[in-house]
């Protein structure tokens, strides 16, 4: 998406930061975040090049044919600073942190705007975001933070304490497959944005994938250990060769699906991958409490995956407990 469009329903969020920035009330430190897959970095660098531009007015967005816009266009606006993961590394860096201050604290090149844009922020470490709270406890004349994430709760409380939040909303299921269709024709939307929580863009890049077949392959590996007609761990190496980020986030929102259809009594909202009938004899027997225990421990593993743990492994910690009504001798440790 370029600066010269929005997602429609980014719309209204557009409008309100547009009052702030026309009045001169934007804070200085803004967290944006919600679901993946909901266009929160391209709000983002719209509102950067939004700042700088010395053409647009009221709620329009960047020129993008001024001095400023050529700049960040080519990416060499001198007061923008845009901070994110290294090349080769999975965090960052408390050095480039301490490098973005020294960067944000000397005096403008072009006006009185400096703008850093971190990304994901969730990213940092420890080191990285202590170094951050002095810039947002006091931050320098016309500085503008914005910290990009769809994991806030990963963030310190002292970060998350000293930004304005923007959260992005999902549009009505109506809306999304209306934007999906309009943009990329007539197809069977409804899985992958389900399994998106309502999110259009990550739901495109999964329907690009071949979710809806994969989708319903799932659903039939957990039948299978549930009916222990399947080895767990065979399907266990399968998903930690295969996507095991996809596997995973799947395997949350299917586990919630079952919560909700265990308290409203009804499973309709499986797709029929896996046996419908015998998943609801089998979910009647566990507590719901097992089951959000389960859902915890499905939370930690993404956190495991992004470290050195053994993929193989991880992935029977998750689909073992299946095959043994979601009992668990001792939960995943983060």
């Amino acid at each position: 998406m370029s600066t010269q469009s929005l997602y429609p329903w980014q719309e209204k969020t557009w409008e309100t930061l547009m009052k702030s920035l026309n009045s001169e009330r934007l804070p200085h430190a803004l967290l944006i975040t919600g679901h993946d897959g909901l266009g929160k970095q391209e709000l983002a660098e719209a509102l950067v090049a939004r700042v700088f531009c010395k053409q647009a007015s009221d709620r329009e967005l960047a020129c993008g044919g001024c001095g400023n816009c050529q700049l960040i266009n080519a990416a060499s606006h001198p007061d923008l600073v845009r901070l994110t993961v290294e090349e080769g590394k999975t965090r960052i860096a408390v050095q480039q942190v301490r490098d973005m201050i020294t960067h944000l604290g000397m005096k403008s090149y072009r006006g009185n705007e400096k703008v850093a844009l971190v990304y994901p922020a969730d990213l940092m470490n420890a080191s990285s975001a202590n170094s951050l709270l002095k810039t947002l406890e006091e931050p320098s004349d016309g500085t503008l933070l914005i910290l990009v994430t769809a994991r806030p709760s990963r963030l310190p409380a002292t970060i998350l304490s000293r930004c304005q939040r923007v959260e992005i909303k999902p549009p009505g299921r109506d809306l999304g497959i209306q934007w999906l269709e309009k943009e990329h024709g007539k197809a069977d939307w409804g899985p992958a944005l389900a399994f998106a929580s309502g999110a259009p863009v990550k739901a495109l890049e999964l329907h690009k994938a071949g979710f809806a077949k994969r989708i319903i392959d799932l659903e039939k590996q957990i039948g299978a250990i549930v009916a222990g007609r399947s080895d767990p761990t065979a399907v266990a190496s399968e998903w930690a060769g295969k996507d095991p980020q996809l596997c995973l986030e799947w395997l949350k929102v299917w586990a919630g699906y079952l919560i909700r259809g265990r308290s409203l009594g009804s499973l309709d909202i499986i797709s029929g991958g896996a046996d419908a009938k015998a998943l609801k004899s089998f979910i009647q027997n566990i507590d719901l409490k097992m089951f959000f225990k389960y859902l915890d421990d499905v939370n930690r593993s993404f956190r495991l995956l992004e470290t050195t743990v053994n993929k193989q492994s991880l992935m029977e910690a998750v689909l073992i407990p299946w095959a043994h009504g979601l009992k668990r001798v001792q939960p995943i440790a983060d």
